[in-house]
């Protein structure tokens, strides 16, 4: 039975909890930073060891928002929908970032003393993402994936 199961996760056709919205948090800090929320309660999460069936493009995309749009939008304006799969991992499914957001940039980044300029945007572009995205991360301001993968 647990083989059964464990070959479904790897196929992508069952996990054990249904997709779930999870606010993400992210603290600047030498330990883990990374935290979905759940009734309450503060998980970490490692975007680095994720279970294998997370959306490889949702992980690798949060993994690299620019400091400039993640820090302003650290604390719940970040949403993941993801579920944990039989092993107990956390798959991440898709993320997106509520709308409109704040991005903050150094006026004169080369110096010491600096002005810090904050606006408020409603899309995400490549340059948000360093290095930058090979597509495009406009699905990552819109609550539903692209492509919603089967739940039971």
């Amino acid at each position: 039975m647990v083989l059964f199961i464990w070959l479904l996760c790897q196929e992508g056709a069952a996990f054990t909890t249904p997709l779930q919205k999870f606010p993400y948090t992210y603290y600047i800090t030498t330990g883990p930073s990374s935290y979905i929320s759940q009734d309450g309660v503060e998980w970490p999460i490692n975007l680095n060891q994720l279970s294998p069936l997370s959306d490889a493009q949702a992980v690798k995309a949060l993994s690299t928002l620019r400091w400039n749009t993640l820090y302003p939008n650290k604390e719940g304006k970040i949403t993941i929908l993801g579920q944990f799969d039989a092993g107990g991992s956390f798959v991440l499914v898709h993320w997106y970032l509520e709308i409109p957001f704040e991005s903050i940039y150094e006026k004169y980044p080369d110096q010491l003393e600096n002005e810090v300029l904050s606006f408020q945007r409603t899309q995400l572009l490549p340059i948000d993402f360093e290095p930058q995205l090979e597509f495009d991360p406009v699905r990552f301001t819109q609550p539903t994936p692209p492509q919603m993968p089967n739940s039971h």
